[in-house]
């Protein structure tokens, strides 16, 4: 693999490097195909593919914070939790929104019904 590769410090090792080792030895698909690393996936470790300090780098480097949730799209998402059938989600979907004000959202949804 050409190109700038992540040298991880505690090890000196590339993590392309050994997502492409461990991904040769796999049978079906897998993250690491793609050059994809997720550090919560536990057979990395189980097939000694990573260290524990280098899962740990891994972790901690450039690490993101999720967003917060806007307390009005929790509150609408809840909404959802009551709906046992289809026939009630769907209501929930089509029921107006303080937003749909602003955006013709029953035009939007019946064009594209078939992606719901």
């Amino acid at each position: 693999m050409n190109g700038p590769k992540w040298k991880l410090k505690c090890s000196s090792r590339y993590v392309e490097n050994v997502l492409y080792q461990y991904g040769k030895g796999l049978e079906n698909e897998h993250l690491c195909h793609s050059f994809v690393v997720d550090p919560w996936d536990k057979s990395y470790r189980a097939h000694d593919a990573f260290t524990d300090n280098e899962i740990a780098e891994i972790k901690s480097t450039n690490k993101k914070m999720l967003p917060q949730m806007p307390d009005e799209l929790f509150t609408y998402l809840k909404l959802y939790k009551k709906a046992t059938t289809f026939q009630q989600a769907r209501d929930l979907i089509f029921t107006q929104q303080p937003w749909d004000l602003f955006l013709p959202r029953r035009a939007f949804l019946h064009q594209n019904l078939s992606m719901i």
